[in-house]
């Protein structure tokens, strides 16, 4: 199974920017994930063309995927 942490930001333009992590804790708390999205937004160190990213927290998502191998076809 895979779990990818989705951050979604907005921009100092109002754009929306996200950031998605791999391998997070599923069992992590929200307290827990805004209080690194406020960290990344006080940060601030990524930027370009004049427009700062992850200014703003916005939301966030844990999706959980789990993968299913129907047929190997290098398995033979």
């Amino acid at each position: 199974m895979t779990d990818v942490l989705t951050m979604t930001f907005l921009a100092s333009n109002g754009a929306k920017k996200s950031l998605s992590l791999t391998g997070v804790d599923p069992a992590i708390s929200p307290l827990r994930v805004r209080q690194a999205m406020n960290q990344i937004a006080a940060a601030g160190i990524i930027s370009r063309a004049g427009v700062s990213y992850y200014v703003t927290a916005y939301s966030a998502k844990l999706v959980s995927t789990e993968r299913t191998v129907i047929t190997d076809l290098l398995a033979n």
